[in-house]
Formats: structure tokens, C-alpha cells, sequence
């Protein structure tokens, strides 16, 4: 399942309440945050997470864990990945591992796109109608597989070759399953054990339901 939010939708009140409702693990690093959209990303995203787990039955008390490289997971079967860009925030459910990455459509420079797209990549980005959107579609394919893998972005991105599947809307890499949300300001790609075809979108509303 793949949920989205966004921040401008929230009072000032909803993300006072989330500071105090954060998982023990993660309120030491989320009270570091200075930048206060970066903390209202964090909140929010957290938030979606219990929201849905208590929609789900998961218990309330089930650990929060942390892999070699930072990636947090519960113990139980309820594997999550966030993301969030600008006003954006999105969250991908699985009983599986999983990867997200949401991306606002930029226009990159020419170190950026040698520091992340393959030549076969950067060839098809010269040739797109929308270098904003190839690129940024590029982007959130390698970032959402690296987060399912766990790592991070700490491997070559150039060693990763999406090329072949820039305009495609689902395909399957290294036997995970991508599927590819485009428009008019963002991309979003989840990779991993993810087969939907919409995005849910979560408002305060929901949040007040429970």
C-alpha cells in the first residue's frame, strides 16, 4: 500500500501532538531537527506510520528496530519505507521489504547528472521531451531501490542502468516489482513487494478518527 500526505495540510497543533506520540527510538533524532519543514516531514511521516499500523491490528508496543545502515523495521510482519520532497510526504506498507522515494521535478545540473546516471541514462535524458521529469524519474528508481536494499545512497549510482524503463509505469528489476507514479510536480517510485496502481492520500480528517 502506498499512502501520501502533505504537510500544509496539518496545523501547527497536529505536529506538537506527534512530537510526544514518536516511537521512544526515534524521538532523541527527530529533536535535532532544526529546519522546521524537515521536522514537520519527519512527524508526518511517523504519524502515517502508527496511523496505519493501528488500522492494521499491529501492536502498539512491537519494537522499533534499525539495520547496519540505519533502515528502521518492526519485528513483526509490517515492513514500511518513507520519503518526502517539499510539501510531500509518502509512506509504502508491504509484508515484504520495501523501497519509496518521492521526488519534486527538478532540473539538475550537468555534475549532478554525471554523479548519478549511467551513460546509457544520461543519453536518454538528452533525448527526453521533459529532461525535468527523466531525470527525476531516474532518480526516485535508483533511490527506492537502494532503499529497499537498505543502503542508502552510498553505492555508485552510476553502476545502475533504469534506461530501459524510463517511461514504463511498472517492470521488474533484479526480481523486484517498480511501480512508477508521474505528475505535474513529482514522481514517485516504490520497488520491492508493492504491486499498487493508486496512492491513497491521507488528510488531518483521518487522523482524527482514530
Amino acid at each position: 500500500m502506498i499512502y501520501l500526505a502533505r504537510c500544509s495540510g496539518f496545523s501547527p497543533a497536529f505536529f506538537e501532538a506527534a512530537v510526544k506520540a514518536l516511537p521512544k527510538e526515534k524521538q532523541a533524532s527527530v529533536a535535532l531537527i532544526r529546519h522546521r519543514q524537515t521536522k514537520e516531514q519527519t512527524l508526518l511521516g511517523w504519524s502515517m506510520v502508527a496511523l496505519v499500523r493501528e488500522r492494521m491490528g499491529c501492536s502498539a508496543h512491537a519494537p522499533l528496530r534499525f539495520s547496519a545502515h540505519g533502515k528502521p523495521f518492526y519485528d513483526d510482519t509490517f515492513h514500511f519505507n518513507l520519503s518526502h520532497s517539499g510539501d510531500t510526504v509518502c509512506l509504502a506498507v508491504a509484508d515484504a521489504p520495501v523501497g519509496v522515494d518521492v521526488q519534486t521535478l527538478k532540473t539538475p545540473s550537468d555534475a549532478l547528472v554525471r554523479r548519478v546516471l549511467c551513460p546509457n541514462e544520461r543519453a536518454a535524458l538528452s533525448a527526453a521531451n521533459d529532461p525535468a521529469l527523466a531525470f527525476t524519474t531516474f532518480w526516485t528508481m535508483k533511490e527506492s531501490w537502494l532503499k529497499l536494499c537498505g543502503t542508502g545512497i552510498v553505492d555508485d549510482l552510476t553502476a545502475l542502468d533504469f534506461s530501459p524503463h524510463l517511461n514504463a509505469d511498472a517492470f521488474s528489476f533484479e526480481s523486484a516489482q517498480f511501480t512508477v507514479f508521474r505528475t505535474q510536480t513529482y514522481v514517485l517510485t516504490a520497488c520491492g513487494a508493492v504491486s499498487e496502481t493508486a496512492i491513497r492520500t491521507l488528510n488531518a480528517s483521518d487522523f482524527q478518527q482514530v
